[in-house]
């Protein structure tokens, strides 16, 4: 899973930064060939690392809801076992 959201990122990233190329292409072209690539490669980074920060979030919020339901979960199935030794117990007393 990690592998696939990685080459999701590379992806998104280079569909991003070539958009941004062909949408600012004059203005690239009016600097230096080295400021050029220094601007396209720090936008592809910035973005990548921005898409990894999302997809660290979301994972992160997964996780929390993840543990909640169990821990819920937990609860319940302890209740229940609560109330079944109580109804045992009443049983027992009653005979």
């Amino acid at each position: 899973m990690k592998l696939l959201n990685f080459f999701k990122n590379v992806a998104l990233t280079l569909t991003t930064t070539e958009l941004y190329c062909i949408w600012s292409k004059e203005e690239l072209h009016e600097v230096s060939t080295a400021h050029m690539w220094m601007i396209i490669i720090a936008v592809a980074i910035i973005f990548f690392g921005l898409l990894r920060m999302i997809d660290k979030e979301v994972y992160r919020a997964y996780i929390i809801r993840r543990k909640k339901k169990n821990k819920r979960a937990e609860i319940m199935s302890r209740l229940e076992a609560e109330n079944a030794n109580e109804e045992t117990s009443d049983s027992a007393s009653i005979r």
